[in-house]
């Protein structure tokens, strides 16, 4: 009986220990790209390539031309910035990771995900679907995809 409650206890623990949860705090980002549909990046060296690749391909799947920058260009023109930062626990898996979205020298809105390091293996989840997430929340605050992803909107 000992052990029957045990695994029960465990299996529900487990289940419980959360996966991916992403947070957005301000506002779309779609509107200060829609004139020029143009998309600066400010280009992040600390964070793995294939992140802003992933960021990149989203971008042309929405019609967006992007221009990859070492800084901002001009304190009125919207951009981009990203941060991603990767752990290991038996395997590689994107820890956490924010984009935000500036305009005017301000910020206009960001997304976060944040993964935890926990027993549940969804953390070695589909890191481009991850970063999907991101880009789609940002700049729609809404995902593309019928998976349901745990978001929390933060207000300011």
């Amino acid at each position: 009986m000992k052990k029957v409650l045990l695994l029960s206890f465990l299996s529900c623990w487990l289940a419980a220990c959360g996966g991916a949860k992403y947070y957005v705090r301000g506002d779309k980002a779609a509107p200060l790209f829609e004139k020029e549909r143009v998309v600066y990046i400010v280009q992040n060296d600390a964070t793995k390539e294939g992140f802003l690749s992933n960021m990149q391909s989203w971008l042309a799947n929405h019609a967006y031309r992007v221009e990859v920058v070492s800084a901002p260009v001009n304190a009125s023109v919207p951009y981009l910035t990203y941060v991603a930062r990767w752990s290991w626990d038996g395997g590689i898996f994107l820890a956490d990771a924010t984009v935000k979205a500036f305009s005017g020298g301000t910020l206009h809105g960001s997304s976060m995900i944040k993964v935890p390091n926990n027993f549940n293996f969804s953390k070695y989840g589909d890191t481009e679907g991850r970063i999907d997430n991101l880009m789609s929340l940002l700049f729609f605050h809404k995902t593309e995809n019928a998976k349901q992803i745990n978001v929390t909107f933060e207000v300011e």
